[in-house]
């Protein structure tokens, strides 16, 4: 901003230069102070974003726990089932046993019943040859 100023008997204008000194110093305090509000106003955008970045921060770490107890609760779901499955495995093997002794228990009962027919068929005949 050039200014021209006004020659006097020894040198420039008082009056001139005052004007032109208050002039800047007004512009430069209304500078000043645009400054100053866009720096307050960056401050509160900040502190909002500061404010914004702990909320998600909050809710990132809340729902890092709730998968990670998501996954715990999945991971013990799966140990009871496997260990459940196991014990029905195991109670249908016992079982398996235990119905094959009665098979091989009844197969000798009918065997015997068997034999003691035969015999008694037998013991029939030879009653009545004699």
């Amino acid at each position: 901003m050039a200014k021209l100023f006004r020659k006097s008997l020894f040198g420039y204008k008082k009056k001139d230069v005052t004007k032109y000194i208050e002039e800047i110093s007004l512009n430069f305090k209304a500078q000043l102070d645009e400054l100053q509000t866009e720096i307050d106003s960056l401050g509160k955008k900040r502190q909002e974003l500061e404010n914004k970045r702990a909320e998600v921060e909050k809710e990132r770490a809340a729902i890092a726990e709730a998968i990670v107890s998501a996954h715990e609760k999945a991971e013990k779901i799966i140990a009871d089932a496997r260990e459940k499955a196991a014990k029905e495995e195991a109670d249908m093997q016992r079982q398996i046993v235990s119905e094959n002794q009665k098979l091989i228990k009844i197969r000798r009962d009918i065997h015997n019943i068997r034999r003691n027919a035969i015999k008694t068929l037998s013991n029939l005949e030879a009653d009545g040859d004699e």
